[in-house]
C-alpha cells in the first residue's frame, strides 16, 4: 500500500515538519477513502477523525519501534482512534452497499463463498459480518471490499501468505458457521 524507506520513517520519527507533511500528502486520501468506505460518517466527522489522528500520529512517532513495520504501526494508531471516536458516537454502523453480494465474490475465490451466495440471502450475511470477530473481519473487507491480493494483505498483516489464506479460511468457516445457525433459528 505506502512504500516508505528507512530515511523517510527516520525524518518522520525525529518529528520533521516536511517529512509529516510529505507523510499526510502520501496518506490522506487512503485513510479519508478507508473510514468513508467503511462506516456511516458524515463529512464533518470523517475530518474531525483524520485532523485528530494526524496529531495523535506526530504525537506517536516517538513512540515507534524500528523492529515492526511501519505502515501497520500508522493503520493501528488509525484504527484505535477510530474506535475511540465510536465508542465515542456508540452508534456508527458498516455500510450496507459494501456487504452486497457481487462485490463478495469474484470469479475464482473459494467454493465456500459461492455456496454463501447461492443458499443464504444478503440480510443473514451481513448479521454474519457484523458478529465476527475484527481480525476475521479484517481480512475479509481486505480481501474482498479492498480487493487486495494475498501479497497486498501479507505485507499489510506481517505475515507470510500463507498465514494469510488460513486466516481468510477460518473467517469464512466461521461466516459460514454463524449464516447456518441462523438459517436453522
Amino acid at each position: 500500500m505506502f512504500d516508505f524507506e528507512e530515511d523517510f520513517i527516520t525524518r518522520l520519527v525525529q518529528q520533521d515538519e516536511a517529512a509529516f507533511s510529505a507523510f499526510y500528502e502520501m496518506t490522506i486520501d487512503v485513510f479519508y477513502r478507508y473510514l468513508m468506505g467503511r462506516y456511516y460518517l458524515s463529512e464533518w466527522d470523517t475530518q474531525d477523525l483524520l485532523s485528530d489522528f494526524y496529531v495523535k500520529c506526530w504525537r506517536g512517532l516517538s513512540k515507534y519501534n524500528p523492529e515492526y513495520k511501519f505502515e501497520t504501526y500508522i493503520w493501528t494508531i488509525l484504527k484505535n482512534h477510530a474506535k475511540d471516536f465510536f465508542k465515542k458516537k456508540k452508534s456508527v454502523q458498516l455500510k450496507d452497499e459494501h456487504l452486497d453480494s457481487t462485490s463478495l465474490i469474484t470469479q475464482g475465490e473459494d467454493e465456500m463463498l459461492e455456496e454463501l451466495q447461492k443458499n443464504y440471502d444478503y440480510d443473514i450475511i451481513h448479521k454474519t459480518m457484523q458478529s465476527i470477530d475484527e481480525q476475521s473481519y479484517e481480512v475479509i473487507y481486505m480481501r474482498y471490499i479492498d480487493e487486495m491480493s494475498y501479497e497486498e494483505m501479507s505485507e499489510f498483516l506481517g505475515l507470510s501468505q500463507d498465514a494469510v489464506r488460513q486466516r481468510l479460511s477460518r473467517a469464512l468457516k466461521k461466516i459460514k458457521g454463524h449464516v447456518e445457525d441462523v438459517d436453522l433459528h
